[in-house]
């Protein structure tokens, strides 16, 4: 799916599946890069950023792995060429990067990449369910009923955890 879309999108998706954002907390990086923390592996979220009324954080520190970090890092050198998109036209280019890709459009949404990060985080690391939970912005019982009803096979497993890999690190 991802061969699919122009760099613009690409580089969105990118950092929405490394970072687990919230699609307003993205748009809000571009315009503070001063929020990204290489050398820590994270991007720190000052309370301006929490824009959900119900968040149980106020504000908080998203850990990244190190290709999170160059994901951030490609999109803030591109900061010029990508401009707010609404989230029901990335909904559309994704629809139809997964119809060209013969992957169909069921479930594809821009909120499937924070879904598919938490829901991997909680199967690869739940020891560290509260690093989880803080770093991703929901409570423990938030997350237990909307990201770990998902089962995966033991090889989805191991790439996930290759894909996640120095994740809090």
């Amino acid at each position: 799916m991802r061969r699919h879309l122009n760099a613009k999108y690409m580089l969105i998706c990118d950092v929405v599946l490394h970072s687990g954002m919230r699609w307003e907390e993205f748009w809000d990086l571009l315009d503070h890069p001063e929020w990204f923390e290489p050398s820590r592996k994270c991007i720190d979220l000052p309370k301006s950023a929490i824009k959900k009324v119900k968040s149980v954080y106020k504000e908080r520190t998203i850990r990244l792995t190190v290709d999170g970090c160059d994901a951030v890092k490609a999109l803030l050198r591109a900061n010029g060429s990508i401009t707010y998109t609404d989230r029901a036209s990335v909904g559309a280019v994704l629809k139809l990067a997964a119809k060209k890709a013969g992957i169909g459009d069921t479930g594809i949404t821009p909120k499937m990449f924070r879904k598919t990060m938490v829901s991997w985080l909680i199967v690869c690391y739940p020891e560290k369910a509260f690093a989880i939970s803080a770093s991703i912005g929901h409570d423990l019982e938030t997350m237990r009923i909307h990201y770990a009803n998902l089962a995966f096979e033991r090889r989805d497993v191991e790439d996930m955890r290759k894909f996640l890999q120095g994740w809090g690190e």
